[in-house]
C-alpha cells in the first residue's frame, strides 16, 4: 500500500523572513510523500527572493500579482483534499 499524499498550504503576505524555517520544517518531516504549496499574496518584502533559494520537487510557489486575501479565504474553504493549512498572516 502506498503512503497517502499529505498537502501543506502556506499562505504568505510579507513574511519572507519566516519562510526558510517554515519550509525546512515541512520538507524535513519523516513522512516523505508530501507536497508543499506556498501561496504568496503579492508580498512586497523578500518573499520572492527567499523562494528562489529552494529547490525541491515537492514545493510549488504561486505568486499573486495583487493581494487577494478575501478571495483566498473562500477558495481555501472549498478545498476538500487539504490536510494541513499553515497560515503566516499579518
Amino acid at each position: 500500500m502506498s503512503k497517502p499524499l499529505v498537502t501543506f498550504l502556506v499562505t504568505c503576505f510579507n513574511y519572507g523572513r519566516f519562510l526558510p524555517e517554515c519550509i525546512d520544517s515541512i520538507l524535513g518531516q519523516s513522512h516523505r510523500h508530501i507536497e508543499l504549496i506556498v501561496l504568496d499574496d503579492a508580498s512586497e518584502d523578500s518573499t520572492p527572493s527567499v523562494m528562489r533559494t529552494f529547490r525541491d520537487d515537492r514545493l510549488t510557489y504561486v505568486r499573486q500579482d495583487r493581494n487577494r486575501s478575501e478571495e483566498h479565504t473562500s477558495e481555501l474553504q472549498s478545498l476538500r483534499h487539504l490536510v494541513c493549512r499553515l497560515l503566516l498572516e499579518k
